[in-house]
């Protein structure tokens, strides 16, 4: 295989990883938000579903923080051939993914500390639900800004495939 191919190859598996992450990421939780929350309330109700969506939420936080990583490897990849503005608007975005993340540990942490396993008695509402809706606040700006970047990485990729189909017509690289 000749370099430019391998390079090809590598791009083009990088942004299907970054891709499929981000999908992962928007897929799964627009699922939880969908089903996940509304199945638990029928079946468990209140805040006792809390035990049900407790596993649910702490996954979707590890797939978050994956994809965290390759959208920050993916803008850094493709800054010097992106837009500035572009590249601006992605960065801002990411920022905004990292505190919402960080904000969503913390309290999804509180809210863990209220919910006894073994015993699986109800929190006391007074106390979770105050906790729950913050999370659902943060998760929210969390949600729109991953639509956001999803779409910045979809445009910052077909920019990449058109400056590489300029570049590989205009013959080999010496």
């Amino acid at each position: 295989m000749n370099r430019h191919l391998l390079k090809k190859l590598a791009y083009g598996t990088q942004q299907y990883v970054t891709l499929l992450s981000i999908v992962l990421w928007l897929g799964g939780f627009t699922f939880y938000a969908a089903c996940v929350v509304k199945v638990g309330s029928f079946v468990v109700g209140g805040t006792d579903q809390g035990y049900v969506t407790q596993l649910v939420t702490n996954t979707l936080q590890n797939i978050a923080v994956v994809m965290m990583c390759l959208v920050l490897v993916d803008i850094c990849l493709y800054a010097r051939t992106n837009l500035k503005a572009v590249t601006l608007l992605r960065i801002t975005g990411w920022l905004v993914m990292a505190v919402a993340t960080a904000i969503l540990f913390v309290v999804h942490g509180q809210m863990d500390a209220l919910l006894n396993v073994s015993t699986m008695e109800s929190p006391e509402d007074g106390l979770f639900s105050p906790l729950h809706q913050r999370y659902q606040f943060v998760i929210t700006f969390y949600w729109f800004a991953s639509m956001f970047e999803l779409g910045f990485l979809l445009h910052t990729h077909k920019r990449f495939a058109l400056l590489s189909e300029d570049v590989a017509n205009m013959g080999p690289i010496v």
